[in-house]
């Protein structure tokens, strides 16, 4: 119990000014700052279980890590996320990432109080990572919000971050845009130094 409380006080201290809908509004910059690790690696398995009150469910998603992109996490990490399903009872929490088995993925997670992880941003913290069959190539999808002001040119393979980049804010679109991993990790790892 003690854990979820700590998890609705961390939401409640990380709410922004601006709210739209329910998406919460972050840029880049912000969603980094707001992160204690950022990974790239794959969803080893997901386990849904009721809290100890029965009021809600969470989730269990263990993540083999494959590259620690800022923060000091390596091998394997367990990030909870509110929601999930046990038996024929569906908790669904609007904003809040799903993960399934067996996706790459680059995630943003903050630890709590307890020393459990939890996803950084709600729905904006979990990327999809889309590898390339032929060529072996991986993009991240993120929203329109975390590549605005990118200058991305996916047909050259390049991309470069002007410095006003981590200022830009999240719009509340369903939009993705694919970004190559390696200069979305880049641009991530030079806001983790300015900070």
């Amino acid at each position: 119990m003690r854990g979820i409380l700590a998890f609705v006080c961390l939401c409640a201290t990380l709410l922004p000014s601006e709210v739209t809908g329910q998406t919460l509004r972050r840029s880049l910059g912000e969603l980094s700052r707001e992160s204690d690790a950022v990974v790239v690696g794959k969803t080893l398995s997901t386990e849904s279980y009721w809290t100890a009150d029965r009021s809600a469910i969470m989730t269990r998603v263990k993540i083999r890590i494959d590259e620690s992109v800022a923060g000091a996490l390596s091998g394997e990490a367990t990030i909870l996320v509110p929601g999930g399903q046990v038996g024929e009872y569906l908790h669904e929490v609007s904003d809040m990432p799903i993960f399934a088995a067996d996706e790459e993925v680059m995630v943003f997670v903050t630890r709590l109080s307890t020393g459990e992880f939890i996803v950084a941003g709600g729905m904006q913290g979990k990327l999809d990572v889309i590898r390339d069959p032929s060529s072996g190539d991986r993009t991240v999808l993120a929203g329109a919000g975390l590549v605005s002001g990118l200058d991305v040119d996916l047909v050259e393979g390049s991309t470069s971050f002007p410095a006003a980049a981590g200022d830009q804010m999240i719009e509340a679109d369903d939009e993705k845009t694919a970004v190559p991993l390696v200069d979305f990790v880049k641009r991530v790892k030079r806001l983790e130094q300015e900070r």
